[in-house]
């Protein structure tokens, strides 16, 4: 159920919570803005929110940057629209699982050289001091 479709059965103040988990920035408080709709929602902003939460999980992590795994520069990439942030999850996880095996390569090595350096630093036996 889409939230402008709860007017008249969720206070105002409810339904702009609701509205504002659409977002490319950080909210500040969101389980605050979670436990509003959910107190304060009615049964039919519990319903929304469960469904949002429960029975359809991958809702609240395509409309709020919070929720999902998807770094917050590509949220702010893209167009701050439910199509923008769709394609910010696509290209996001196009990226993670369809690498060129130059770039894959490249991130390996990097990867590799960081360990090694920390591992050099590691068994590099200390300093003693006969002072």
């Amino acid at each position: 159920m889409k939230s402008h479709n709860l007017r008249g059965h969720v206070p105002e103040h409810v339904q702009a919570a609701m509205m504002r988990l659409a977002s490319a920035e950080p909210l500040a408080d969101l389980p605050g803005i979670l436990d509003l709709i959910h107190c304060e929602g009615r049964k039919k902003g519990n319903d929304w929110l469960k469904d949002k939460l429960v029975a359809d999980r991958y809702a609240l992590t395509g409309i709020c940057c919070q929720m999902s795994l998807i770094p917050v520069e590509s949220w702010k990439a893209g167009p701050n629209t439910t199509n923008g942030n769709e394609q910010a999850h696509r290209d996001a996880n196009r990226d993670g699982i369809r690498l060129s095996l130059f770039l894959l390569i490249s991130l390996l090595t990097a990867f590799f050289e960081v360990l090694a350096t920390q591992w050099v630093d590691l068994l590099r036996p200390p300093v003693l001091s006969l002072s």
